[in-house]
């Protein structure tokens, strides 16, 4: 199985946002941010 390119990775996490009628930006590193938040809550 091949790695999937960043290029690709950006494209799926723009496409997923707009199906669930996200209206801000978002990209790989907001969801970085988002995934460590959540592991510093109790």
């Amino acid at each position: 199985m091949k790695p999937i390119s960043t290029r690709q990775l950006q494209r799926i996490i723009v496409e997923t946002a707009q199906a669930a009628d996200i209206a801000k930006r978002v990209g790989p590193h907001t969801l970085r941010h988002s995934f460590a938040t959540h592991l510093l809550e109790p």
